[in-house]
């Protein structure tokens, strides 16, 4: 299906947050902020497993606590939930995301944020840039339960529900492979945004309903309502 016609049909649209609406850790770089989840698991005297020593993946890291050292997953959500408050202060928005943001809303459509960043940090940046009357429901990363984060299709189920949308009738976008499971899980139709060439051919293979490069695609689908949205 062509993206103006995916676009054009859907009655609600899902983003992801980091990447198709900002970098998040743009100004506060991740790897800082897993290097602070690091020091902290070392303080505590806990051995890090090589799959994840050297990750600038402060998510991974969380996740892997969560599976081999439950007793302090909440405290290092705690970490996490405080670096993506600071890291959203210097967030560089993607081009056109915010765009995207305000045309889906002057459409009709309801639009969710869909994301495995906290709810808090986003609704920090939404209210900075003035986009939170244009989003209907964020769905953030399940506090201390790292098990629930995408590609578990935990989150945007729970946006289909908050949004009343059928999945059939919603559109999510992610630059992830792990975006486009999770809405494959929930009976969602996915656009995989390739923010760098080499995210297209992985976003293809997780099974992506079509691809873009830029964020702009979406705005000739935006501008035409269906008939469910007039």
């Amino acid at each position: 299906m062509e993206v103006s016609e995916l676009i054009e049909s859907a009655e609600a649209l899902l983003l992801d947050f980091d990447g198709p609406v900002c970098s998040v850790f743009a100004g506060h770089p991740a790897n800082i902020v897993a290097d602070k989840i690091r020091n902290f698991l070392a303080s505590q005297e806990v051995p890090v497993s090589p799959s994840v020593m050297g990750t600038s993946d402060p998510m991974l890291l969380l996740r892997w606590v969560g599976s081999h050292h439950p007793t302090l997953v909440v405290l290092v959500e705690d970490i996490l939930c405080a670096e993506e408050a600071t890291a959203v202060l210097s967030a560089t928005p993607t081009p056109y995301g915010h765009e995207v943001i305000r045309l889906a809303d002057q459409s009709g459509r309801q639009v969710a944020i869909v994301s495995n960043n906290s709810a808090a940090a986003i609704m920090k940046y939404l209210a900075m840039h003035k986009l939170n009357n244009h989003v209907s429901r964020v769905i953030g990363r399940a506090y201390a339960e790292p098990h629930r984060m995408k590609p578990n299709p935990d989150s945007v189920i729970s946006a289909t529900k908050a949004t009343n949308t059928a999945p059939n009738a919603c559109v999510f976008v992610g630059d992830t492979a792990t975006d486009i499971h999770a809405g494959q899980a929930a009976g969602v139709r996915t656009i995989g945004y390739a923010k760098r060439e080499d995210r297209g051919p992985t976003l293809a293979e997780a099974g992506a309903d079509t691809i873009i490069s830029n964020m702009s695609d979406l705005l000739p689908g935006l501008m035409r309502k269906n008939d469910r949205n007039t």
